[in-house]
């Protein structure tokens, strides 16, 4: 049964993340929704600024988590596929297949729609005896995607897909597909959570790099073990498992016309 989250919608905010947790410190444990219809100082993995302009979905999920916090990372996963569902849906319902069929998750927290980056996730928690505060948040480039050469990744919106939709609906979409996923994920732990995910991985099979601080390691993405951790064999038969990191591609980037 999906949980009845609260809303808060702010016109402008810093951090949707930083919101939340002002409201965890205010004594709220959740489920509530947190949306700025613009965003003016969020962030995302490792603190790197996210930009979020006024039509953009800049939101933050607060609720209280009673999994063991050991497993907690694996809620990026859940929220990755339910972003990837949430888009989909609505690609669909307004007859855009291309941009349906043309979204995928690069490890580990991205969507990326045409090979461009499309949407983020930043996961955080705080233990709470033997639960935890958990506030996950989501940016999702609508009408407007960044732009400038200390982009680490290209960027794209949906309405270079000629996809317009209004925050409020791809909310809503977020808001079913992310219990959805949050309650297989408790009923049947990781394994179908993994699986889902590496339908939908970019790279996967494929040749890719990955920063992981100051070293860069190159070779096959071979998959995601069963803690989430992504699986790189090198040329020389050494296999990685990388539980933090960044993943960038040695392949083309597509594009939205090929």
């Amino acid at each position: 049964m999906k949980p009845r989250a609260s809303l808060v919608v702010l016109d402008e905010a810093e951090s949707t993340q930083d919101e939340a947790r002002a409201l965890l410190q205010a004594g709220h444990e959740g489920p509530v929704w947190v949306m700025a219809r613009k965003q003016t100082a969020g962030r995302g993995r490792s603190g790197r600024p996210w930009q979020s302009a006024e039509g953009n979905l800049a939101v933050s999920l607060l609720f209280l988590e009673t999994a063991e916090q050991s497993v907690l990372p694996q809620l990026s996963f859940v929220a990755a596929l339910a972003l990837h569902k949430a888009v989909r849906a609505v690609a669909m319902r307004h007859g855009a297949m291309r941009a349906a069929d043309g979204l995928e998750l690069k490890w580990p927290n991205d969507l990326l729609l045409f090979g461009h980056k499309l949407g983020g996730i930043l996961l955080e928690s705080e233990p709470k005896g033997r639960r935890a505060s958990v506030i996950v948040g989501w940016g999702v480039n609508i009408r407007h995607a960044p732009g400038g050469a200390d982009l680490r990744w290209p960027a794209i919106s949906l309405a270079e897909a000629e996809l317009h939709v209004p925050s409020e609906i791809l909310l809503q979409e977020l808001d079913d597909h992310f219990w959805r996923w949050h309650s297989l994920w408790r009923q049947s732990g990781f394994a179908p959570i993994r699986k889902a995910w590496m339908k939908r991985a970019w790279g996967l099979g494929q040749r890719v790099r990955v920063g992981t601080g100051s070293n860069v390691l190159a070779g096959i993405f071979r998959e995601l073990d069963a803690r989430g951790a992504l699986i790189l064999e090198e040329d020389d038969g050494r296999v990685h498992a990388l539980h933090a990191g960044e993943i960038e591609g040695l392949r083309p980037l597509r594009t939205e016309d090929e």
